[in-house]
Parts: C-alpha cells; structure tokens; sequence
C-alpha cells in the first residue's frame, strides 16, 4: 500500500516505527513491549480500512505521538453508520490505550473475529438480549420461523378467546338492558305527552335563568329537552311550535358543543336553519328571521375557523341582511359586522374590514348600555386596532389596543374576559416589536401567554385557547429572537410546535392548523440557522485573535532576539 502523507512514514533518528500505527506505550519509549502492542497496530490498520483515515493524526511524527497516548478514536459506527455496531466495538477494544484492556493474543481477536462474520455476539460488546435473539434467528431461520408462527397461534387462540367472551358478555348486557328500556316505556308510555312539555319548558329555564351551571350541565339539559321534543314531535306533528323549539335547541346543542367534532356541530347548525327556513315561509314573523339570522351568523364563524372562509361569507352577509331588515337589536348588527371585518382581515381586504368595523363603533357608541354592548364595542376597538397594526399606523393602533384592554378591565369584575385580555396583550406585544421597544412587547406577551396558559389549564378541551397561546409563544418567540436570545427563542418555538402538533392531529382536515404548524417549524428553522450562524461567528472571531496575539508574540519575540544579536556583535 502506498501512502502519501509523511505521518505514515517511518523517521531517523526517532523512536522505530511508523507513528500512526504505534502503541501508546511503544510512543511513549517503554521496554515492556509485547503482543499486545501489534494487537494495537492491527486496530490502528482495520480503523483504517473502516474509516479511510487513521485513528490519529497529526501535522508531525511528535503530534500523531501525543495523540497516539493521549487522544481517544472516534467511534467508527458513530462517525458512519454503515459500519456494524460488533465490529466497530472489536476495533476499539485493539485500539484501547491500556495493554491489559486490549486482546491479549492474535488468537483471542481472530476468534472475536470469526464470532462477528458467523454473527454470534462478540466478546468486545456487550449485546442485548434482543440483539442475541436477532443473530440466533438469522443463524437459524428455521427454527426461528417456527417458533415465532407457534407464539404467534398461541397469542391469536388466547386474545381471541378474551374477545369472544368480552363481545358475548357486552351482548348479554345489550339484551338485558333493552328489555328493562322496553318495559320502563311501556310503563311510562300513557305519561310521555303530558311531561314531554313540561319537562322541555323546565329544562329550558333552568339553562336561561341559572347561570351557574357548567358548560356540561348545559350541554346535558339541552339534549334531554331535544329528545323530549323529538317525542313531542312524534305525536303533535311539525307545528310552528315544536318547530321553533327544536330550532332552537339544535343551536344551543352546537354553541355549547365542545364535546362534538367540527362536522357534528355544523350538521347540527344545517339542520337547525332549514328549520328555521321552514318557519319563515310558514310564519311571517320577524323573530323568525332573527333566529335565522343567528344561526347563520353562528355557522359562519364555524365556517370562518376552519378557514372556509368562501362557505363563511354568504352566511354571514345573509345574516347582516335579516338582521338589518327584521331591525335586530344593535348590538347583534353591530357582531355581524365584526364578523364581516374579522373575514375581511383573514382575507387580506383592509380596506372592506375597516369599513365594517367604522360602521359597528358608529352603531354602538351611542347605545353601549348594557354589558353585551360594552363587551362587543371593546371587542370592535380591538379589530381596529389590529387594522392598524396592519396598515402600519402604530399611534392609532396602540390607542385603539389599549381603549380595548381597559374596557375589558372594567368589565371583568362582571363578564369573563381573560382570553380577549390576552389578545389585547399579545396584539400590544406584537405592535410594541415592531416599534422596537422591546421591553413593552416582553411585558405584554408574557401577560398574554400566562392568561392563555391559565385558560388552557382551566378547560383543556377548549381547543381556541391553545391556538391562541401558541400563536402568543410564536409572537414571544420572535421578539426573543430579534433580541439575539437564540436558546429561549428556539424553547418558546418548541412549546408553540407542541400544541399546533396535537391541533393539527385532532382535526387532521383543518387547513389553519396545519398552516400554523408549518410557520412555526419555519421559524423554529430559522432560529437554528441564527443560532449556528452566530456561533460559527463568534469561533472564527475567537480563533482571529487568538493568531493575533500569537503573531504579536513572536513578533516580540523575534525583536528581541535581533536587538540580542546586535548587543553580542
């Protein structure tokens, strides 16, 4: 073999042998040599064949000696994974620095040897239990596939059992409570007319006028009122009456629905507005067309956060238009609006989103008496403000942000407004980054995402108070970024790509999940990038002076010398 690098060649006048290829205690000068040494070159020779390079290098004969002794080879299956793990393991045990940790006869390495082409586990590596399990079936096939078939019948006859008699058992229990379901309705059938509607008009009231029940209470009193107007319906037929109630309940059965899928829940709100079509062609009545009006104007912000956004916009223009026409209440035009503008903003339309939301404030600014209005109209400075962050007009946008954030403020002691609190924050957070004052925008994203983190906690089911924390973990992780803190950066990065993963998971057919899940690996990709930019910065920086002052020194030095010289001469 030809080698062209003076590493490998052997020198005068130096410790004999070529100094990529000794022992450590041959380079060290020791006289207690012996077979153990050749052990080590015969490492050194097969690290080579694996790596395509020695285990030590160096610029001269002395550095390959000093790294011989001192430094440890890398790991030929760590540096290539083509490399087997077994082999890899017989090549570090010759190359130990310690006589006694190496073989201690060609004879002992040749048998490690044989042991790794026959795929029996070697001596050098500890193998796992698994490990000796795969090389045994590979040196046996047979019998391995045999045994495994065998296993494998014995598992099916004995799950297959259990699940019998588990499907047998639930059978029986189906029967029997079938049986005592049919009697109980004989029993109470005479009874069914009577307190279907007394029932319903009690269940009714109890979620209109307690407002202390939870969202499942509510959730659990408004089926039992729709079963009993199904029942009621069966006998009395579709008269107006049922027909409004059961509209009625099928819209709070989808606004309270946190326990349906997103396709549940609109099918629930499709079928609650052809009932209330139905009544509007049966009755010229103009609360029909206000319970029109709110179901469509529910569905198409259901429509709006699955970012249908072509599905949400007839429904909520329609909704506008029944409003308008059956002279709502101004505070129900004024949240059509809002929706309308919120549309517009995902839709990019500044322009059609800063005409609704001027036409809301102008609604309700005079008429915001009762709480609901005062809610809607902070709720309507806050898109303003969001506009305006948008179109860059930063004065009007903080203005706007923070008259939004104190209303909600004064409101809290009496409406839940944690989550539209946070969205002031972040939004302030966000405006305060961009102006460059970084100190505020911290303060207000750290406001927001502990707010959001609260929420989260409080009602894990809720899946918009996980979207908008992670959309506050981006915002903050952003603004640590523009700081130059690369490390907290990239852990708030992570926490937002952890709650978009389990989103996205749960409703897989959700386009804005996915979408928020890809900006968030973007960004996270960035701040990698970021991250090993400016290390490799700050090393070639390092390694610049650390030349200059070594340059500085010998120059010095040199001097030195010379003015010596001169004082001899």
């Amino acid at each position: 073999k030809r080698l062209n690098e003076d590493e490998m060649r052997t020198r005068d006048g130096t410790v004999m042998g070529t100094p990529a290829y000794m022992s450590p205690e041959q380079a060290q000068g020791k006289l207690s040599i012996g077979v153990t040494s050749d052990i080590y070159s015969l490492g050194a020779i097969l690290y080579e064949m694996l790596m395509q390079k020695p285990p030590c290098k160096g610029d001269s004969p002395t550095e390959i000696m000093e790294s011989v002794v001192h430094d440890i080879p890398g790991e030929p299956a760590r540096l290539d994974p083509s490399v087997p793990q077994d082999l890899s393991a017989i090549c570090l045990k010759c190359l130990e620095k310690d006589p006694e940790d190496r073989y201690q006869s060609p004879a002992e390495l040749a048998r490690d040897l044989e042991r790794f082409l026959e795929g029996r586990p070697v001596q050098a590596r500890k193998a796992s239990v698994w490990e000796n399990a795969a090389k045994w079936a590979r040196r046996r096939p047979m019998v391995a596939s045999l045994l495994g078939l065998i296993v494998l019948l014995v598992l099916v006859g004995v799950v297959g059992g259990v699940l019998y008699n588990v499907q047998l058992e639930r059978r029986n229990q189906t029967i029997t409570r079938q049986k005592d379901e049919v009697r109980i309705a004989l029993l109470r059938e005479e009874k069914a007319h009577d307190r279907a509607e007394e029932v319903r008009l009690d269940l009714m009231k109890k979620i209109g006028r307690n407002q202390q029940l939870t969202k499942a209470e509510k959730l659990e009193a408004m089926e039992n009122a729709l079963r009993h107007i199904e029942s009621l319906r069966a006998e009395a037929g579709n008269t107006p009456r049922v027909i409004a109630q059961r509209a009625l309940v099928l819209k709070g059965l989808a606004d309270l629905g946190f326990l349906y899928s997103t396709e549940e829940r609109r099918g629930m709100y499709e079928e609650a507005i052809e009932e209330c079509r139905r009544l509007v062609r049966m009755e010229k009545n103009p609360g029909h067309q206000k319970n029109l009006a709110d179901v469509l104007h529910n569905l198409g912000q259901l429509h709006m956060r699955q970012g249908a956004y072509a599905a949400a916009g007839p429904l909520l223009n329609e909704a506008l238009r029944l409003r308008e026409k059956a002279k709502d209440e101004v505070t129900r035009i004024a949240q059509s609006h809002r929706a309308l503008c919120k549309l517009s903003l995902n839709q990019q339309e500044i322009t059609e989103a800063l005409k609704h939301s001027l036409e809301a404030v102008k609604l309700l600014k005079a008429q915001a008496t009762t709480l609901e209005a005062q809610d809607v109209l902070a709720s309507l400075h806050f898109d303003l403000g969001q506009i305006y962050v948008l179109t860059d007009h930063a004065k009007e946008a903080e203005e706007e942000l923070n008259l939004a954030l104190n209303q909600w403020r004064k409101l809290q002691k009496k409406l839940d407004c944690r989550e539209k609190m946070a969205m002031a924050h972040d939004q302030l957070g966000l405006l305060y980054t961009k102006q460059g004052n970084g100190e505020q925008a911290f303060l207000n994203l750290r406001a927001a995402t502990a707010i959001l983190r609260a929420l989260s906690a409080t009602f894990p089911r809720v899946k918009t108070y996980k979207q908008e924390l992670a959309t506050a973990l981006v915002h903050l992780g952003n603004l640590h970024r523009a700081s130059k803190q690369n490390d907290l950066a990239l852990s708030t990065y992570l926490e937002a790509q952890l709650l978009r993963q389990k989103l996205a998971q749960s409703e897989p057919e959700n386009p804005i999940y996915r979408e928020e899940l890809a900006a968030v690996l973007n960004n996270r990709g960035i701040a990698y990038r970021d991250d090993v930019t400016s290390k490799r910065r700050r090393s070639f920086t390092n390694r610049r002076d650390s030349i200059d002052r070594r340059w500085s020194i010998w120059t010095r030095s040199r001097d030195a010398t010379r003015a010596s010289s001169r004082a001899v001469i």
